[in-house]
């Protein structure tokens, strides 16, 4: 075969394995939350960012600008607002959009929880014991509800539970979840978004 046939295989192989890649957003809260973006062996961090230090900004003819005194600034008259859309066609376009979306969002959506910690305490055992059994249920009602409308995957090793604290005075969580799609999942919802909400702001004019 041809050269051309080699590397026309190789770019279909490619994009296969680039639809197929997942995008994992990972959140964890350990008193603080972070939120990282995985693709493949990529992790870049969303929240929080570090802020970047760049020595030019600190130079003399930087920091001689940041003194001087503002200019004045002449006001102009605002330009005529279009008319926007009324709340009744905003919450219309809303519901069908979300309707479009919901079913097919829950089942590419997929959830793996590697760590799920309630720690439950209020200063009073009473009102620690009351506490403790409403969250317990709302946990389980919680992970039935995403067991069943979702691709809910709990780590072999996951470590999800409530727990009481008799003594401790504050409740407290700590969490490693993991949500993703994949990216051909994520560009039919994209299309189906767009073809959705165009269709309706044409049927809207």
């Amino acid at each position: 075969m041809s050269p051309g046939i080699y590397i026309l295989l190789a770019s279909l192989l490619f994009l296969l394995i680039l639809l197929l890649t997942r995008l994992r957003v990972s959140l964890i809260y350990e008193g603080e939350v972070r939120v990282f973006l995985k693709i493949w062996f990529i992790r870049v961090a969303l929240y929080p960012k570090k802020e970047k230090v760049h020595i030019r900004d600190f130079s003399y003819k930087r920091l001689k600008k940041k003194k001087k005194k503002p200019t004045e600034v002449i006001k102009q008259e605002p330009p005529e607002r279009k008319q926007k859309p009324s709340f009744s066609e905003q919450l219309a376009l809303f519901s069908d959009l979300f309707s479009a979306l919901y079913g097919r969002f829950l089942r590419y959506f997929r959830l793996d929880v590697h760590r799920l910690r309630i720690t439950v305490a209020t200063g009073d055992a009473a009102q620690t014991a009351i506490l403790y059994g409403v969250t317990s249920q709302s946990l389980a009602y919680l992970l039935a509800f995403l067991d069943r409308h979702t691709n809910l995957h709990p780590s072999c090793r996951a470590d999800i539970g409530v727990y009481a604290d008799f003594i401790g005075q504050k409740s407290s969580t700590d969490c490693d979840l993991t949500f993703s799609l994949r990216v051909y999942q994520l560009i039919h919802l994209g299309v189906k978004f767009a073809w959705v909400f165009l269709s309706k702001k044409s049927k809207a004019k």
